[in-house]
């Protein structure tokens, strides 16, 4: 039984274990909120090369958010652009598209990889609180 548990807790549960794995997280759960948001950094475990970040705004009066899905640079301890959304104005879903060999779409899909490290940013252009969550769904 011991053996049973220390083998659980080392299964990834969760994004926030900053370990991805193929499969369905979420990254960022439904909250209000005001300012731009970072999730963590995910380290890619398993070769991840392809994934979709879904932002789900469930709640909008006014304002927008854009977001950008990032990789990290290890030598500067930068990160930059792989895709970035066009400004989310309104409630609904919007899935961003990374993998290499599809069709590059703008503001929607880019024919990369995945990187080692990598992030999602949320930019709130203003003060105005928007209700969204991020999620991801990995595949190899």
């Amino acid at each position: 039984m011991k053996i049973l548990l220390i083998l659980l807790a080392l299964l990834p549960f969760n994004v926030s274990a900053l370990n991805a794995y193929p499969g369905a997280y979420t990254l960022l759960p439904p909250l209000s909120r005001t300012t731009t948001t970072t999730s963590e950094v995910i380290h890619n475990a398993q070769s991840i090369k392809c994934g979709h970040v879904i932002v789900n705004v469930s709640a909008y009066t006014a304002g927008s958010i854009t977001a950008h899905v990032q990789g990290y640079v290890n030598a500067t301890g930068t990160y930059y652009d792989l895709l970035v959304s066009p400004a989310l104005t309104a409630t609904g879903t919007t899935v961003l598209k990374v993998c290499p060999g599809i069709t590059a779409v703008a503001n929607g899909a880019t024919a990369d990889f995945i990187p080692t490290q990598w992030q999602v940013q949320l930019v709130a252009a203003d003060a105005t609180p928007i209700t969204y969550s991020v999620s991801l769904e990995l595949m190899q």
